[in-house]
């Protein structure tokens, strides 16, 4: 009696539908050698059986070769149809054909419960019919060894069939979960994709908006100088305002080529940058006191830019915000942390420029920090006055 064979092995990936009844790919092939071995057998057996069990048992076969040879878009209901006839079929002439015809029912039987297409309440239902038609054939006393060969074969089927069910449902909970990863995982690609573009742009705006600020400062002291007929001071606005708008490029280049963070930087580089931006905010008219040291050694692009980036925000908040307030700026080493602290009165009347920004400033400062060995960022504003205090370890 042959065995059919799990055609799933000869497909290159698994089906997105319920797997129909019926074999695919070397399954089909292996499905005609059984038919040819099972015809065969019958023909064998014709003349010491009934010619009604040749009839019956060649329909079962018609019902498999039919069976084996449906196009893959076959729908389901001609395939259980088939396979009701090839049951019922062989259920009949099991007994009556010395058990040869049973071949036929156990392949129907493994195929109707293995296939996940069907459930597995109506495979049960097939099978029960094929019990009852070797039961009714009973009735008729055959050999009692060909019905007891017949139920095994049933039992055989069953076992069989169930556990290629549960195969196939594993498998496709396995294909299931690997779809779910792989989306998953392209969600998490997207959203490292918007971070890292939120990131960029947070970078550039905090380099753009204190170098178009401090223009439109510059710009607006020459506009009124020009209108006073002062041209010699205006002109001297107007250098101001080309000196800023380059350092604004050169901050947007070192923006741009920390990005990679593949270099170390030379902290030396960012006391300068620090004292430039003073320079630039006194340049503008703000009254700045700093305490700056003299700092050593090298530090990763993302220390030097979080605290480039501090040191430009705060300054850049307090010339919105309180244009009129003194600001005191401390950066240097402190216990081996290096400790950048801002503070300005939050006397005085707000600036044109107080609604400007994005409002993301001291949320991308926290954010930068947080990233940081032993990073950490304390704002306040009591007692009327702004402090921003920026520590990190430096390796």
């Amino acid at each position: 009696m042959p065995e059919p064979a799990d055609p799933d092995a000869a497909e290159p990936e698994l089906q997105a539908s319920p797997r129909l009844p019926g074999p695919r790919g070397a399954g089909r092939l292996i499905s005609l050698v059984g038919i040819a071995f099972t015809a065969y057998a019958l023909s064998a057996d014709a003349a010491s059986a009934a010619p009604w069990a040749i009839v019956v048992g060649i329909a079962a076969l018609a019902a498999w070769l039919a069976l084996t040879a449906l196009p893959p878009a076959t729908p389901l209901w001609p395939r259980l149809v088939l396979l009701a006839v090839m049951i019922v079929a062989g259920g009949v002439t099991s007994a009556a054909t010395a058990s040869i015809a049973s071949a036929v029912l156990v392949v129907g039987i493994v195929t109707v419960l293995g296939s996940t297409a069907v459930p597995l309440s109506l495979g049960f239902v097939f099978t029960a019919s094929g019990l009852l038609t070797i039961a009714i054939c009973a009735l008729t006393a055959p050999p009692v060894l060909q019905v007891l060969v017949s139920i095994a074969g049933v039992a055989a089927g069953v076992l069989i069939g169930l556990a290629r069910r549960q195969t196939r449902l594993a498998t496709d909970r396995e294909r299931r979960t690997a779809q779910e990863l792989v989306e998953a995982n392209r969600a998490l690609a997207a959203s490292a994709v918007r971070d890292e573009r939120a990131r960029i742009a947070r970078d550039l705006h905090d380099v753009l908006a204190h170098t178009l600020g401090g223009l439109v400062v510059q710009l607006d002291a020459v506009e009124a100088l020009a209108e006073a007929g002062r041209v010699d001071q205006a002109a001297a606005r107007a250098h101001s305002a080309r000196e800023l708008a380059a350092d604004g490029l050169r901050d947007a280049r070192i923006a741009v080529g920390v990005l990679d963070g593949t270099r170390a930087l030379d902290l030396a580089d960012l006391a300068d940058q620090v004292r430039h931006l003073v320079a630039t905010e006194q340049r503008l008219g703000a009254s700045v006191a700093a305490d700056i040291a003299d700092l050593h050694g090298t530090a990763t692009p993302a220390l030097v830019q979080a605290f480039g980036e501090a040191a430009r925000e705060s300054l850049t908040n307090a010339r919105k915000h309180a244009p009129a307030a003194s600001v005191r700026l401390r950066l240097g080493p402190d216990g081996g942390m290096l400790v950048l602290d801002v503070a300005n009165d939050l006397a005085g009347p707000h600036s044109a420029l107080a609604g400007s920004g994005s409002h993301r400033g001291l949320d991308g400062i926290r954010e930068r920090f947080s990233a940081l060995p032993g990073g950490e960022v304390r704002i306040s504003d009591s007692a009327g006055a702004f402090r921003l205090r920026a520590e990190a370890k430096v390796s």
